[in-house]
């Protein structure tokens, strides 16, 4: 079997193979979107946990509250955010990074 290859097939399967590595070896956390706005409102629905985002790039530092499947992009400073992080740090239930 001979396999000849244009340029234009070479270039496209060296791209391919630099996403594939770049995905395999990328923290799966970093392929995912990040909050790039927060919002002050409270969050009516049960929150089931939380994780703290640092700003880099063009992700905002934000409180990121999971509920119900859902994730609400919340202002760090926000009077109801900082007494719901306190509330789960005393439950148990930690913020994570």
């Amino acid at each position: 079997m001979h396999l000849s290859l244009t340029l234009s097939q070479s270039a496209s399967l060296f791209c391919v193979a630099m996403l594939l590595c770049a995905h395999v070896s990328c923290d799966p956390m970093k392929l995912n979107a990040c909050c790039t706005t927060t919002s002050s409102y409270p969050i009516t629905t049960p929150i089931t946990g939380c994780r703290l985002q640092r700003a880099s790039h063009h992700c905002v530092k934000a409180v990121i509250f999971s509920s119900e499947g859902r994730y609400f992009c919340s202002y760090p400073r926000a009077p109801w955010v900082i007494a719901k992080v306190r509330e789960l740090f005393k439950s148990g239930a930690r913020c994570t990074f």
